[in-house]
């Protein structure tokens, strides 16, 4: 492959840049379209993308304490616990 000749497609830039034959050859491998922008428009996008405002959420409510374990709960764990052993003794 030879390497191809580029418009970066910014406004402001318009600068022509080369896209080498590895270039070309990593892109098609993996599937991507060639870059459209220079080298230095890409570096100035990314950074620039990273200061978009951060949208605030209301945190999820928040639960003070458990209910309390009362009797009845603990015979339930204590009947359940003996029929699974029961079971496994089967």
């Amino acid at each position: 492959m030879a390497d191809i000749e580029a418009k970066c497609i910014e406004r402001d830039c318009g600068a022509t840049f080369t896209i080498t034959a590895g270039e070309q050859e990593f892109f098609t491998s993996k599937g991507y379209a060639y870059p459209k922008r220079c080298k230095a428009c890409r570096q100035r996008r990314k950074a620039e993308s990273g200061t978009r405002p951060v949208v605030a959420r209301e945190p999820a409510p928040f639960i003070e304490e458990a209910p309390p374990v009362t009797e009845n709960r603990r015979r339930q764990g204590r009947d359940r616990d003996q029929r699974r052993r029961r079971d496994y003794d089967n």
